[in-house]
């Protein structure tokens, strides 16, 4: 089994003592923490990648640019697909921002991110995130799919409405 394959199927650990294929809740946890992971760098990357096929497509169903800028709806969906890849930029330096300046406090003060970490424990947050960080990821996730897909269809319309 590749990496691949091993990132896509549950671990299969449990043993005599394990409940189902996980030998505990913890480890049942980390293989969902895991895969969201995993499928949420999939969905970035499958993204910008559908992005790249879709100026592709246009160039050749639409063959120059005249073309393109005689029809709405090639526009449309070129605008739409470097809206996308904005996005995409856009919430990656932002994320990796917010992440590099959230290190740099903790490791600045671990007695801080000590009583943080024992005040949350036990309870579901979103720690060691921040409530706005986890909706921005929800709403940039969404948007990195319905974006390439609002393109293609607006590609096709074009594509048959092409004088």
């Amino acid at each position: 089994m590749d990496d691949e394959e091993k990132r896509n199927t549950p671990a299969r650990r449990g043993g005599a003592n394990g409940v189902g294929v996980y030998d505990s809740a913890e480890d049942a946890l980390k293989e969902l923490f895991e895969s969201f992971n995993y499928w949420s760098s999939q969905v970035t990357a499958t993204s910008v990648q559908m992005c790249y096929a879709l100026i592709g497509a246009n160039w050749v169903i639409f063959t120059s640019v005249g073309k393109i800028l005689q029809n709405a709806w090639a526009i449309a969906s070129l605008t739409t697909v470097m809206l996308a890849l904005a996005l995409n930029m856009v919430s990656s330096l932002g994320f990796a921002e917010w992440m590099r300046r959230r290190f740099d406090r903790a490791d600045k003060n671990r007695s801080a991110w000590e009583v943080e970490y024992e005040r949350e424990k036990n309870k579901h947050s979103v720690w060691p995130y921040s409530e706005s960080v986890e909706r921005a990821s929800i709403v940039f996730r969404y948007a990195k799919v319905l974006l390439p897909l609002a393109s293609g269809l607006m590609l096709i319309i074009g594509a048959f409405t092409q004088r």
